[in-house]
């Protein structure tokens, strides 16, 4: 796993994917390797799981308050490598870093547009609320 993540900053040579997926990568793997953390990062991200998280993803809002995105992007990034897989993810990554238009990236990586992938990150958040 460390070997992943290195890759990923090797990969970028001084430039830099988005603040939410570049952090998130490197929460992701502290994750794999700390459960306590990772529990800290479930945490924060279901305490703000109706809060609309298109705007730092974009990064068109501040990323630095506090833990808070950090935990968040770790969650997020857990998410979209557990559900679509490292090599998407890897994509989507490249993507932040050489296109303007991150939203246009889940399309073309994913398929689908962020609103949707948030909502079902919000229902696998939250599963038992997803259920009634």
């Amino acid at each position: 796993m460390y070997k992943t993540v290195r890759a990923f900053v090797d990969q970028v040579n001084n430039e830099a994917a988005t603040t939410f997926f570049a952090e998130g990568i490197q929460k992701w793997y502290e994750y794999t390797q700390k459960d306590a953390e990772k529990k800290r990062g479930l945490e924060k991200a279901r305490e703000f799981a109706d809060e609309d998280l298109t705007e730092v993803i974009c990064g068109k809002t501040s990323f630095y308050q506090g833990e808070k995105y950090y935990l968040i992007s770790g969650i997020f990034t857990n998410y979209l490598i557990d559900i679509y897989g490292l090599n998407r993810f890897k994509e989507l990554y490249k993507y932040s870093i050489y296109n303007i238009d991150v939203l246009q990236g889940f399309i073309k990586i994913y398929g689908k547009p962020l609103s949707e992938i948030l909502a079902n990150y919000r229902n696998w958040l939250l599963p038992s609320e997803a259920e009634n």
